[in-house]
């Protein structure tokens, strides 16, 4: 269990939701009874939609990671290629198909729903786009054959709402690991 602490919380703490919605802090008070610590000292909550919140301390900083092996996947990943996509589709749109605009809408009302506490959606609406722009921000190679086409053709090609329907079918906290 130390080393999952460790690959977790090192390799994304820092998006342990990429919209910046969840409070984990409040999610450990509220669970406080349900808390364990692992064997690498990291204070561990097991929710019972299936994620795992792991909350380790750096001087005065705490550092969550949260952990979906949901079929799907995460959802906060999904959300962060999402993102990282339509910045793409918005730079290089010769080489990516248009998106489906109801995928988009269906994951912004889960995470609105889902997140801790509940979301207002425009308010997820509006961190979505500040991720979109973000991305939209670095200079973008639009170029065929670039890896970027490979995450559109699973994100907004002929399978992704197949790919929406099984992410986005169970409710649970939208988090970030693991992401591939």
């Amino acid at each position: 269990m130390r080393w999952l602490s460790a690959l977790v919380l090192f390799g994304g703490a820092a998006q342990a939701d990429p919209l910046g919605l969840n409070d984990y802090a409040a999610l450990f008070e509220t669970h406080a009874d349900q808390l364990v610590t692992d064997a690498g000292g990291a204070r561990v909550l097991e929710l019972s939609d299936g994620v795992t919140i792991y909350e380790t301390i750096d001087g005065a900083t705490r550092l969550y990671a949260g952990v979906d092996f949901a079929p799907g996947g995460p959802v906060g990943c999904l959300a962060d290629f999402y993102a990282e996509v339509l910045a793409f589709a918005r730079s290089c749109p010769d080489l990516v198909p248009a998106p489906n605009p109801r995928n988009l809408e269906t994951l912004m009302a889960f995470y609105a729903q889902n997140a801790s506490p509940v979301a207002e959606r425009a308010e997820v609406e509006a961190r979505f786009e500040a991720l979109v722009e973000t991305y939209q921000s670095e200079p973008a190679e639009c170029v065929p054959h670039s890896a970027m086409i490979d995450y559109a053709d699973v994100l907004v090609g002929e399978g992704a709402d197949a790919l929406f329907e099984k992410a986005l079918a169970k409710p649970r906290l939208p988090v970030t690991q693991p992401c591939p």
